[in-house]
């Protein structure tokens, strides 16, 4: 962790709590982390415990990956991961934001496919989201092939909400993109911080076929007008 008020810089090394299975499989298949033939992922969840020696408007706790998966087709080879949080503990004691979901990015081609990135804060807190570039180091982004860029991160459509942190994509052919999504915080107008996801999103040819469904009462909307009562 480093700072903008002149303490220390820490170095911390954190203990491996959990690894789990999180494949986005159905129960009767097997993915290749337990022997099967499908793809799977896994989850390793690290905690420790940080004492901050005094307030500051920028503390940056930020991890280094040696480099990124050789799979991804849309940037130069061998690049590393580099992800950062900033806290500003000067006003108030607070969380960062957390997202709500962990996001598993498998893509078919020609089919439209959203990316849940929505994060939660302290309490009165305002979150502003936004794409950036993927870092390979602190300050330097990730070098894009031609074509393709923080918003474009792979080809054809791509939407993102700004104010939820979705990001929708409709690709027309297989590869895998890597992409960043910042969420800052703002508490009172006060900024006290941002986080980063840095994710890959694989597009593959599918066979299956996208579910759809009818709507309310047997119509084509999706959307309906409800009104909130309360009891006493």
């Amino acid at each position: 962790a480093d700072n903008a008020c002149g303490y220390s810089n820490m170095v911390v090394f954190l203990n491996q709590d959990t690894v789990e299975d999180i494949s986005d499989l159905c129960s009767s298949a097997l993915s290749n982390c337990h022997g099967g033939t499908y793809r799977g992922y896994e989850r390793y969840s690290y905690s420790g415990i940080i004492h901050i020696p005094g307030p500051c408007s920028r503390w940056t706790f930020s991890h280094t990956e040696s480099s990124r998966s050789s799979e991804i087709t849309t940037i130069n080879l061998n690049q590393n991961l580099y992800v950062y949080a900033d806290l500003n503990n000067s006003v108030l004691d607070h969380s960062s934001p957390e997202f709500l979901a962990v996001a598993i990015p498998n893509s078919c081609i020609n089919q439209n496919y959203c990316i849940t990135n929505t994060a939660f804060g302290s309490a009165n807190d305002s979150l502003v989201y936004r794409l950036i570039d993927p870092l390979r180091n602190s300050g330097t982004a990730v070098n894009y092939h031609t074509g393709y860029s923080a918003t474009q991160p792979v080809s054809g459509v791509v939407v993102f909400d700004t104010l939820t942190g979705t990001l929708c994509v409709n690709d027309p052919q297989s590869e895998v993109g890597v992409f960043a999504v910042e969420v800052k915080q703002y508490i009172n107008g006060q900024y006290m911080g941002r986080v980063i996801r840095d994710l890959s999103l694989m597009v593959s040819a599918c066979t299956n076929a996208l579910p759809s469904n009818s709507g309310f009462d047997g119509t084509t909307s999706h959307t309906t007008n409800a009104c909130v009562a309360y009891n006493n």
